[in-house]
């Protein structure tokens, strides 16, 4: 009898501390959701960009300054809120989104290739979209984030999914290169394959849709092509450097960075659906999301460190999805009615989709 009520008691401890541990993991996975909500309504970093004519005429010297050395000249032109975006475009102001890889270990920015292919695609869309080079404006990761501040830096990271939807145009720029470290080629292949190139292009595209995507391979600006986005919309799929380098200070992998602005994606793309009248873009987003919900949002990955052969099992989303669908996403009717407009959607026109719910 004893041993018994020893036994029972044990048990009751250890049932208890695992209902703690639950508690304490909702609890975690509520305020991840709550700041990915706050990142939608509030811009947790400046939206920072290059005047364009500034732009045409930096080099790669520049490029190397990075954001720190920029900033004490007064050219760079910061946008502190969504509604300081909306003015300037009121006035006519253009703001365009590079994306590309960075085709050196030991130094960030363009390259030279890049680089020229940046310039072309400035004047291009100026002339395609009839701006005048003052009102155009260039976001571009190393000269646009702050780079010494680390709590900076993840401010910015933490706004991506929102800063990335800021911008009137995005450009993939991914010419014919060679990466310095390892001397592979660099192309409109390799640039698929990278962790933080595909969440630029994710972001943008379920912010925007794809009708203001471009590529640039060198040679002329083009309009994205119709697969592009089926083959990098899997973010977690793609390849980062801190895993390659398999995490040598044990510090946070980029696949956890991206869980809060690839939750603020999740949050947005879904109560878009809602809405009485939505654009045919959130309609091919919603689509995008939830035939890829899987493997976009994985639950957990394996984290590797050193020699060793066994990773280590980390939670990335696990249940916080479903924990957002109980308070901000469509309902089941709605999700459906969804669904239902994305097999007739062709195309991004500027067209509204009436009562889809």
């Amino acid at each position: 009898a004893v041993c018994q009520h020893y036994g029972d008691q044990q048990r009751r401890q250890l049932e208890g501390a695992a209902q703690q541990n639950d508690m304490r993991r909702e609890q975690q996975m509520q305020r991840k959701i709550a700041a990915a909500v706050k990142s939608m309504e509030e811009l947790g970093h400046p939206m920072i960009t290059v005047p364009s004519k500034v732009f045409l005429e930096m080099d790669g010297m520049d490029m190397h300054r990075m954001h720190e050395g920029i900033r004490p000249t007064g050219q760079l032109k910061y946008f502190d809120t969504k509604r300081d975006v909306d003015v300037a475009r009121l006035a006519g102001a253009f703001v365009i989104f590079f994306s590309y890889e960075c085709l050196s270990w030991t130094q960030a920015g363009p390259n030279t290739d890049q680089l020229s292919a940046m310039k072309s695609a400035v004047r291009e869309i100026a002339t395609r979209h009839e701006k005048q080079l003052r009102d155009v404006y260039v976001w571009l990761d190393c000269l646009s984030i702050p780079q010494r501040n680390r709590a900076v830096k993840a401010a910015a990271i933490n706004s991506i999914y929102t800063l990335a939807g800021l911008p009137d145009a995005m450009v993939v720029v991914c010419p014919d290169s060679v990466h310095s470290g390892t001397q592979t080629k660099a192309n409109d292949e390799t640039i698929k394959k990278r962790l933080w190139c595909r969440m630029e292009q994710v972001a943008y595209c379920c912010s925007k849709g794809t009708r203001s995507m471009y590529i640039h391979c060198g040679e002329r600006l083009e309009p994205l092509p119709p697969d592009w986005m089926e083959s990098v919309c899997c973010v977690y799929e793609a390849e980062s450097t801190c895993c390659r380098l398999r995490h040598p200070k044990a510090g946070m992998c980029d696949r956890e960075v991206l869980v809060l602005p690839l939750l603020a994606l999740f949050h947005d793309v879904v109560t878009r659906t809602r809405r009485k009248a939505c654009l045919v873009q959130d309609v091919y987003a919603f689509d995008l999301v939830q035939r890829n919900r899987e493997r976009m949002f994985p639950k957990s990955f394996e984290y590797y460190t050193g020699e060793s052969l066994k990773g280590e099992n980390r939670e990335l989303f696990g249940d916080m999805l479903d924990l957002m669908e109980g308070t901000h996403a469509p309902t089941r009717r709605e999700s459906c009615k969804a669904m239902e407009m994305c097999s007739s959607v062709s195309s991004y026109d500027a067209k509204l989709i009436s009562d889809i719910v």
